[in-house]
């Protein structure tokens, strides 16, 4: 599967558009593919594909076939995340097409970090929908565990999650994205990932998207690196970033004081 590729399912004809992610194990045993890309013909929607193609059959080839169809199942079954349109297994290959919501990236909606007062203001307004949808996994004892800014769709002034990230796979050292990985998902062993997890990754997002930078470990309060912000803001983002799962806010709790800032006259003040 390349850019400019078509797919065929049934009588259903995609258009593959750049970049092909592509990723193999160490024994080569599956190449598995994701890209984006478009129905072709009427309505013309926007689609992601997601390939494992089986080159050797065995336990490796076996159980990731498996994690992608929990993966299907779990973005199927919730609400807010987008359905799968198409689908296609064998014995040697495994196909699925998921909704891609019509909207864009926050970096492609907003432009680069640091995000200007309206765009942050319109950020911490649309994360409630998210933490709804996270909440679904959190129901289930799970966690999206790869959150960053390019999952996050706008869509007429709301945010989409595109998937559900990790979810359907067990904790590894060292996942998720660099700049947003909670320490527990350093040494999962340890403690492992879970809801809490997710509130690090959002406050990561907000904390990266209003000062310009990604936050560190014991990170200065964002109004002290960019005096425009309200000093409202420091208090959610810090106790979300807190370094131990059990002492950061709930979901609902780091929103909630989003909405402090936003009745408070913005993210931004001056």
């Amino acid at each position: 599967m390349a850019g400019g590729d078509e797919v065929r399912l049934g009588t259903d004809r995609y258009l593959v558009h750049e970049p092909v992610q592509v990723s193999e194990p160490a024994d080569r045993s599956y190449r598995e593919q994701r890209a984006i890309g478009r129905q072709l013909g009427s309505p013309g929607q926007g689609v992601r594909l997601v390939r494992l193609d089986v080159l050797r059959p065995g336990q490796v080839a076996e159980t990731r076939r498996e994690q992608l169809v929990r993966e299907e199942h779990l973005q199927s079954a919730l609400p807010g995340l987008p359905r799968c349109l198409s689908q296609h297994t064998d014995a040697h290959q495994l196909t699925f097409i998921f909704e891609q919501p019509q909207g864009a990236p926050l970096h492609a909606a907003y432009g680069l970090a640091p995000f200007p007062g309206f765009a942050l203001d319109a950020l911490l307004g649309a994360l409630p929908g998210v933490v709804r949808t996270l909440g679904g996994l959190h129901r289930l004892g799970l966690a999206h565990r790869a959150l960053h800014p390019d999952v996050l769709i706008t869509v007429d002034g709301q945010l989409r999650l595109r998937d559900v990230g990790l979810a359907a796979v067990p904790p590894a050292a060292g996942e998720g994205w660099p700049d947003y990985r909670a320490p527990e998902q350093e040494r999962p062993v340890l403690q492992p990932p879970g809801p809490a997890t997710d509130v690090y990754q959002l406050a990561a997002i907000v904390y990266h998207l209003a000062v310009g930078q990604p936050a560190v470990p014991d990170p200065a309060p964002p109004s002290l690196l960019r005096p425009e912000l309200s000093p409202t803001l420091d208090e959610p983002l810090l106790a979300g970033l807190a370094p131990i799962p059990a002492q950061r806010l709930t979901a609902k709790e780091l929103v909630g004081g989003f909405g402090v800032v936003l009745r408070s006259g913005g993210a931004v003040v001056c």
